[in-house]
This record gives C-alpha cells, structure tokens and sequence, in this order.
C-alpha cells in the first residue's frame, strides 16, 4: 500500500497535465499471484482493490470506481473518439491458482467487456486496451484466453491496439481470425521494464498515435523505444538514456497495422 501512495505521488508531481491509464500487476497482492474467486471471506483481496478504487481517483474519474471496487477494471473516455479500457488480467493469470474456482469469467470481467466495447462501436469510438499480463495462451488461462480472442475478433475494427507488460521483455503478440489464420486481427504490444529484473537494461517505449483532427484513426503509427546503459550509468554515477530503436524504419514496416506485424513475424 505504501508503494502505490508513493507511486501515485510521484506520477502527479512529475507527469501532471498527462492522462494516466493505470493496471493492476501481479504483484499487488499479497502473497503474489493471489487474487481470490470468489472474494470474500479470509481471503479476500477486497482490501485491495479499495485502495486500488481511492488512489485512482487521483487520476480518474469518479465514474470508475465502482468496477475498479468490484474488481481492479475500468472504462474511460481518453480523447474525442477514444476509450481507454483496463483489464485486471490477473483474473486469467495461469499462476493465479484461485482459478481453479472460477476460470470462465471471474468478476463477470469479459461480459462488462463486451458491454463496453459495444458501447463503443455503437458511438464510432475506437479503444485502447490497457492490461498488465498480455492475455495469450502462454500467460492466460485457455478458456480465459480463448474468449478474449473470440471477443477482440469480433471487435477487430473498434480495438485499435492493445498494450500489456508483465515479462519485462520487449515483444508483440498478434491475434488471428479463427476461420481464416492467415488472416492477423489485432497488434498486443509488450514493452519493455524501467527494472533491471531479469538482468536487462532498463528501458521505457514512446508510442506515436494519430490522435490530430476531427477524424483521428487514433492508430499506432510508430513506437521508439529508449534504454539506459546500467553500466556506464553505475561508472559515471549519471543516467544515460538513448534511442534504442524505432519500430518502423528498424523492422522496414510501411505501417504497424496487423498485416505488416504478421509479415515481420514471417520474415523471422
């Protein structure tokens, strides 16, 4: 608790005109991985996500404290045009062994999901998905992960792009329509850790976004991706942060669109 207060202030005091979109890691719980279905009893975590529901208020709107009270999760109107949605994926966490409880759709998460997601398509939105685990197969739960694919499938047009953490690596995952798997559907983004766990460098990402005008795509049309050399930053006793590198020109993509994800994926 005394991280996230900490944490909080930090952000407001150094980033105070931005929009922040927090997740919920695995992390937070004590011990770790734990998040209980059902919650209640001895158990319970409900301690948590009502810290969870005061401290983000700092930096949401009040309308989302119910869903973050009831299970770390929210909906949000991010720009003209743009919803920003974050999923509590430790609720499909394979290392979350509650589920074997409750593994379809604990909280009811998936179904609020495609409530607003509907919502969204209904007002010619798009939406970016916010989460910490990036819900695929190797880190999701199969019948979890098998729903959010069917779910993001369907909304292919409205979701604009997801991002997600958790590894501490820099990757993508891309996400294929079910009767035709050549055809990709969707871009996961995976940045890298500020952390030096497990032995990297740390490093932070900068996403380009068409957000200008009346009739923003709000797609991601470039990323860069910065890190800091740990051993001349521990030589110099002074940070050094460079370009890592930039998504577009470093992989040769003429967009970072599904297809030409897919097409990179078939050059490696």
């Amino acid at each position: 608790i005394s991280n996230l207060r900490v944490t909080s202030q930090l952000i407001q005091k150094y980033f105070p005109n931005a929009t922040v979109l927090p997740a919920i890691g695995n992390h937070e719980s004590v011990p770790i991985n734990s998040f209980p279905v059902p919650n209640k009893g001895n158990y319970t975590v409900q301690w948590l996500y009502d810290e969870f529901a005061n401290h983000w208020m700092d930096f949401l709107p009040e309308s989302t404290k119910p869903t973050i009270k009831r299970g770390a999760f929210y909906s949000i109107q991010a720009g003209k045009g743009l919803r920003a949605i974050s999923l509590n994926t430790n609720l499909c966490y394979i290392y979350n062994w509650w589920l074997l409880y409750n593994s379809t759709d604990p909280k009811g998460q998936l179904h609020w999901l495609v409530d607003e997601l509907q919502r969204a398509e209904d007002a010619g939105d798009k939406v970016f998905l916010v989460g910490h685990v990036a819900p695929v197969h190797l880190e999701c739960i199969t019948a979890w992960a098998n729903s959010f694919r069917r779910i993001a499938n369907r909304y292919e047009s409205t979701i604009v792009a997801h991002f997600y953490g958790h590894t501490h690596f820099d990757h993508f995952h891309l996400f294929y329509d079910e009767k035709d798997e050549s055809r990709p559907t969707g871009v996961a983004y995976v940045g890298p850790s500020v952390t030096t766990f497990i032995e990297t460098n740390p490093s932070y990402r900068v996403y380009a976004v068409d957000g200008a005008g009346d009739k923003a795509s709000w797609e991601v049309v470039d990323h860069e991706t910065y890190w800091m050399d740990l051993a001349a930053t521990n030589r110099d006793d002074k940070p050094r942060w460079a370009l890592q590198y930039a998504a577009k020109k470093h992989y040769g993509l003429k967009s970072l669109s599904p297809r030409h994800w897919h097409e990179l994926a078939e050059r490696f």
